[in-house]
């Protein structure tokens, strides 16, 4: 594995966890550039239930390792201010190579819980815009 890639631990309560410290998937999601020298291989994922988490998306994947901060939840943008901005079940997943992201795309159509998930191979600039 590539020097982005993390491996998945456990938590305390028994869900898998990737990476460590705050940014790991599981723990609170920090938004954080990725460096520009990692060359990454996304994916769009569509049809997500609207209270899916970073973890959800991670164990989605399990065991394929994903890039550091390589999830990047979708939100349509806050009708007022003060009101939370809604899930669009959507999100974009990082992958650190070309092979791993085409296992991933083994997952197309596969459910999340109750929900048909789909896959679309998307560019680096489209990931690298999810995350603003």
């Amino acid at each position: 594995a590539g020097p982005y890639a993390q491996p998945m631990h456990m938590s305390a309560d028994g869900r898998g966890v990737y990476g460590q410290g705050p940014g790991a998937y599981g723990a609170q999601p920090q938004a954080q550039p990725v460096p520009p020298a990692q060359q990454l291989w996304p994916l769009r994922m569509r049809g997500l239930p609207f209270d899916s988490t970073e973890l959800d998306v991670a164990e989605f994947f399990y065991p394929l390792p994903l890039a550091p901060y390589g999830v990047s939840l979708q939100y349509h943008p806050p009708p007022a201010p003060n009101v939370p901005p809604r899930p669009k079940g959507e999100a974009y997943v990082a992958f650190s190579s070309e092979e791993v992201r085409a296992l991933a795309l083994d997952r197309h159509k596969q459910l999340m819980r109750t929900r048909y998930i789909e896959l679309f191979e998307v560019s680096e600039a489209d990931f690298a815009q999810s995350l603003h």
